[in-house]
């Protein structure tokens, strides 16, 4: 009997005795010389969308689209072109101290992103943002400010 073999009938003893009759056999079989190989498991999905990506259109009729609204949370931690891919070029450009802010104003709300220089690389990347509404108060329906900004896009992917 090879060493393996040997092995098999302890481990079992072990496992059964350790109360342990419901667990997997596999590690069992493997010694022994009889298991087939195991798969590889499946990966795990990103929870974190790619910034990369347009945000999804949904048609509501034949031809009209409708713009699934982008959570503006999203564009913390994005560069330049990151975030004019979710929304577009912006309407009007300043610089604010240290930070570059770009302006979306639309007639119900305005949102404006503030781009800051990494220290290390000098790129420009989103740290904060804001959105009002048409009378400088917060607003209270991000989902529609969002959607009316992306219905607004100043580019041709538009």
């Amino acid at each position: 009997m090879t060493k393996r073999h040997r092995l098999a009938p302890a481990i079992a003893a072990a496992l059964i005795l350790s109360g342990c009759a419901d667990k997997d056999w596999t590690l069992l079989s493997e010694l022994s010389g009889t298991a087939a190989p195991r798969p590889e498991p499946a990966p795990i999905p990103s929870k974190k969308p790619d910034p990369r990506t347009p945000p999804p259109r949904v048609a509501t009729a034949p031809g009209a689209a409708q713009v699934v609204a982008v959570d503006p949370a999203r564009f913390v931690g994005l560069n330049m072109a990151s975030a004019r891919t979710l929304v577009g070029n912006p309407h009007a450009v300043r610089n604010e101290g240290l930070a570059v802010v770009w302006a979306y104003k639309v007639p119900i709300c305005s949102l404006e992103i503030f781009f800051y220089s990494d220290i290390q690389s000098q790129a420009l990347h989103a740290l904060q943002y804001t959105l009002m509404d048409a009378k400088g108060a917060a607003v209270a329906d991000t989902e529609r400010c969002m959607r009316a900004i992306q219905a607004a896009r100043t580019d041709a992917s538009g």
